[in-house]
């Protein structure tokens, strides 16, 4: 069967979750299996917190700046820069404590985009998030406490926010038996709420949403669980849908994904179902279509 037959047969919708290729001017679908990587990761290399980054004794904050998206680029697209708060997760600090300053993040911001590399910072507390986009931060990890000071700057800077609003769910279900220690489920309980809230304000305020999971916070294979969370708190269902493929895509500055469009790889995934009214038909992909070609099919 063909991949378009294979598609016309599925009562499904069909999205590009990186994006299709189809022939110009046809009359019907027509799907061109592409050269695309075998993964569409686009990963960040080293996380840089305030001890990666003192260990570069510079003596300016531009040149030490430069060392450290030196250390965090190792050739990868996206610089991670920086630690600009404490963590749920992490020890001896709370998500609201600043721990980078706003001229350490500037001089990594400048110099990552000098190099053509998006730079994202892990930022709960309010200061944090506000310094990291001033300082010229691409995207906010968590935002769980932004405030809406932050929520203008993000509008004003072009700054995108990835709140992680489904994971607390399993956290708090599992994290016990799994060996979270309570410190960091106390955070966990305090600050998921919050987040959740935040986001329903940012989110309405039209500030730029991306998909955002925290992979590996729980079990690879849950993500699409926080599809139907997004959209309990405020999104349409595609509103969830383009955070995860338009926006991400315009996030990274990627050409190649985000939408089915001529041009684009052939990535896509179909349901059985609309997931513009049940979203949550995206947390089981009966078909899955990687670079034209079908990879899986379990109808």
């Amino acid at each position: 069967m063909s991949l378009e037959s294979a598609i016309r047969t599925l009562p499904a919708v069909v999205f590009g979750f990186v994006g299709l290729t189809a022939a110009a001017g046809a009359q019907s679908l027509a799907l061109v299996p592409q050269a695309a990587p075998a993964e569409v990761v686009v990963t960040a290399g080293k996380l840089l917190d305030v001890r990666t980054g003192r260990l570069i004794d510079e003596p300016s904050v531009l040149e030490r700046g430069g060392r450290i998206v030196q250390v965090a680029s190792g050739g990868n697209a996206v610089a991670a820069g920086s630690g600009a708060t404490g963590g749920v997760f992490s020890r001896n600090t709370e998500p609201g404590q600043q721990q980078m300053s706003e001229a350490d993040m500037r001089a990594i911001a400048e110099e990552a985009h000098m190099w053509g590399l998006k730079v994202a910072a892990h930022a709960h507390g309010s200061a944090g998030i506000k310094a990291a986009i001033r300082a010229g931060v691409d995207t906010i990890e968590h935002a769980s406490l932004i405030d809406d000071e932050g929520i203008a700057l993000a509008k004003q800077n072009g700054a995108w926010l990835s709140m992680d609003i489904y994971n607390t769910d399993y956290t708090q279900a599992e994290g016990k038996k799994n060996g979270v220690l309570e410190d960091n489920l106390r955070k966990d309980r305090e600050i998921g709420d919050l987040q959740r809230e935040n986001f329903r304000r940012a989110h309405a305020a039209g500030a730029k949403m991306v998909y955002g999971t925290d992979a590996g916070i729980y079990p690879h294979g849950q993500n699409a669980k926080q599809f139907a969370v997004m959209v309990r708190y405020g999104m349409t269902p595609m509103q969830a849908i383009q955070s995860a493929t338009r926006n991400a895509a315009d996030a990274l500055g990627s050409k190649d994904v985000g939408v089915i469009e001529a041009g684009r790889w052939a990535d896509m995934v179909a349901v059985a179902g609309d997931p513009t009214q049940d979203v949550s038909l995206l947390e089981n992909i009966p078909v899955v279509i990687k670079g034209g070609a079908l990879v899986k099919d379990a109808r």
